[in-house]
């Protein structure tokens, strides 16, 4: 982001005297005073970037600690974290909250699960890790939207944090609604500050993406809101914020007297020199692009100075490169100005950030260009256009605008609603309004206990399906498997009393009942399985059951059904069950009586109905008869299923034909 939120409130102190902070504290009568007092003072140091007091930070987790307070413990820590990434150690800063993070699932309290991940998304937005900024955002974001206290100062923190990571990350519609919401919520809260941060915050946006007019217009709102004159620093802010929008658009010359205007306004209060370490790197932009490389050197100079008294500070690097790329260039020390450029076009590319892959990928072009290695500079000009392209082509659509509006016009509607619903309290005592509100009573009573009635059937209705289910469930597991079970019983009680030659006989059909009872449970189990409700479940079923009856028997056989078909249609698990039993009671009696070697089975389905054919090549009929208890059941399953059966017995072949409802 070309400047961001990265402007805060400021301090007039110039350090933090530890050792009276904590005499204070001390000579506080309880330890909750003490707590209270401590609290109070580290909250300012944390938010206006107060270096010196992490001994205090120290002390005051010390005690929630001594206390055995996780809740304590855990605020402490967050606002430790927030301390060390406002005075540039982010490093710091994540070591301290990252124990936290990594348990932050087990906590209960909404706000300290939101704190610690808005906590965790600040470090990584300092350290330039843009997408793991934005992904813990969105989650501190919604969690703070779950409290509803509009009044929590982190969540208006989160929700700015995430104005900067959705613009970073070049959600550039995403990013206007967020900040859209973040000046709804600083509106509400009466909080002018807010305001203005909010404003500034869509000015940069709307400049980046090339809606030049739209920028400077919310530019010129935020000056609205100061109640007095504004500081020089809020004039320099301003300024700043408008060189870049001339940046932009290549109009180097008026961005450089910006910068100046801007310059003019120090000494500013910002303990930092922030302000000073940005418009140098502007001026010296604007100087190399406009063709006056000669003042680089001496604009240079000032930044290095002031880079050196933040002890070279991380957050300020990357504006401490620009500038010395720039003037590595405009000095014709190309080699050392490649490793800068390259460094920082790497870093765009790592922490995703568009608009600095657009401006730098600039950079190296400029750079080859002036080396006369004309291949690479086309190559980096071709990023950069894309990338300016895609950054404003994509966004100069109505979407972008409608969303905003969408804001501004919900905030007309709210005072509409205000409006009309001061007008329907005015209208409670009309006798017209006490009849309607009566009579929408009575129709919701009247709603309500249709509903109820409705909701009754269906349940009874439910209930009587899961009864009949499990009716014939109890009914399958008698009939089929209990008759077995029950034979094996026999059998095995008998073996007691047989003679010897007789017991491998007995103990043969002990054996092949047991599996034909293990493989009725099989079957009806499959039959109840809901995961297996589909026509192709069903082929699959009878495929498995063909290998096993005809193939041991030494029969082939060929099985047909279109699979996108069989894919699509669901069935009726009671109709799959017996025509899954119908088949196999086919199967089961061509392989006892039929002599022949090869079995044809055709599946299709027809308005809703499932047509099978099941069909031999036999020449005549072995010892036995096709007819009599087997094709009785079969008769009797597909009368179950309101389905019609047929079965035709011919000097050189058998043949079963079934048509069956699906449902």
């Amino acid at each position: 982001m070309a400047l961001g939120l990265c402007f805060y409130k400021t301090s007039l102190k110039s350090q933090v005297n530890v050792d009276s902070i904590l005499l204070i504290a001390k000579d506080l009568s309880t330890q909750p005073d003490q707590a209270s007092y401590l609290d109070s003072v580290l909250r300012d140091i944390a938010d206006q970037r107060i270096p010196g007091a992490m001994e205090l930070f120290h002390y005051r987790k010390q005690m929630a600690l001594q206390n055995s307070s996780r809740s304590d413990e855990i605020k402490q820590a967050v606002l430790t974290a927030h301390y060390l990434a406002n005075t540039f150690e982010p490093e710091k800063a994540k070591e301290e909250i990252l124990p936290y993070y990594e348990q932050v699932n087990e906590l209960e309290d909404p706000l300290q699960k939101a704190d610690i991940y808005f906590i965790y998304a600040y470090v990584h937005e300092k350290l330039r890790d843009n997408e793991v900024a934005y992904e813990n955002l969105h989650k501190a974001v919604e969690l703070y939207d779950q409290v509803k206290d509009s009044s929590y100062v982190n969540y208006h923190n989160a929700l700015t944090a995430l104005g900067r990571a959705t613009f970073t990350t070049g959600r550039y519609a995403e990013s206007s609604i967020v900040i859209g919401k973040v000046k709804e919520l600083a509106l509400h809260n009466n909080d002018s500050n807010a305001v203005r941060g909010a404003l500034q915050d869509l000015s940069i946006l709307f400049s980046q993406i090339g809606l030049y007019d739209e920028a400077a217009a919310y530019e010129r709102e935020r000056m609205l809101y100061y109640s007095r004159p504004p500081s020089n620093d809020s004039r320099a802010i301003g300024l700043i914020n408008a060189s870049r929008n001339l940046i932009l658009q290549d109009r180097w010359r008026e961005a450089l007297q910006t910068y100046r205007e801007a310059l003019a306004l120090a000494p500013f209060s910002s303990r930092f020199d922030f302000f000073d370490i940005y418009i140098y790197n502007g001026i010296i932009e604007c100087l190399y692009f406009s063709s006056q490389p000669d003042s680089i050197a001496f604009y240079f100079n000032l930044l290095e100075n002031k880079f050196d008294k933040l002890n070279r500070s991380a957050s300020y690097e990357f504006l401490y490169l620009q500038s010395r790329f720039l003037y590595r260039v405009s000095q014709r020390q190309f080699v050392q100005a490649e490793k800068d450029g390259l460094a920082l076009f790497n870093n765009a590319l790592q922490s995703n950030d568009g608009a600095e892959i657009m401006m730098h990928s600039r950079f190296m072009s400029e750079l080859y260009r002036a080396w006369n290695r004309y291949d690479e500079a086309l190559a980096y000009n071709d990023i950069y256009v894309a990338k300016k392209d895609s950054i404003q082509s994509a966004n100069k659509t109505n979407a972008l605008l409608l969303y905003q509006t969408q804001y501004e016009t919900r905030e007309k509607e709210n005072e509409i609603n205000s409006l009309q619903q001061e007008r329907e309290l005015l209208s409670a005592k009309v006798a017209k309004d006490r009849l309607f509100r009566a009579l929408l009573l009575t129709g919701l009573v009247l709603l309500l206990l249709m509903g109820l009635v409705v909701y009754y059937r269906i349940k009874q209705k439910e209930l009587l399906r899961i009864q009949n289910i499990r009716m014939g469930i109890s009914s399958d597991l008698h009939d089929e498997v209990g008759s077995l079970l029950s034979g094996i019983t026999m059998q095995t009680d008998m073996l007691a009393v047989v003679p010897e030659d007789e017991k491998p006989g007995f103990i043969r059909e002990i054996g092949e009942n047991t599996r034909r009872a293990v493989t009725t449970m099989r079957d009806l189990v499959w039959s109840i399985d809901s995961r297996r409700d589909k026509v192709i479940d069903l082929k699959d079923k009878m495929t498995d059951t063909c290998h096993q009856l005809l193939a041991s028997a030494g029969f082939k056989y060929d099985l047909k059904l279109s699979e996108s078909e069989g894919k699509a249609i669901s069935m009726n698990p009671r109709a799959k069950k017996e025509i899954y039993l119908i088949f196999k009671e086919a199967l089961t009696n061509i392989t006892k009586h039929s002599n022949g070697d090869q079995v044809s089975i055709e599946m299709r389905t027809e308005n809703k109905e499932l047509h099978l054919s099941i069909k031999d090549n036999g020449k005549k009929i072995k010892k036995g008869s096709l007819s009599g208890q087997g094709s009785d059941n079969m008769h009797h399953r597909a009368k179950l299923i309101n389905g019609q059966l047929s079965i035709n017995q011919q000097p050189d072949f058998y043949e079963v034909v079934l048509v069956a409802p699906l449902k």
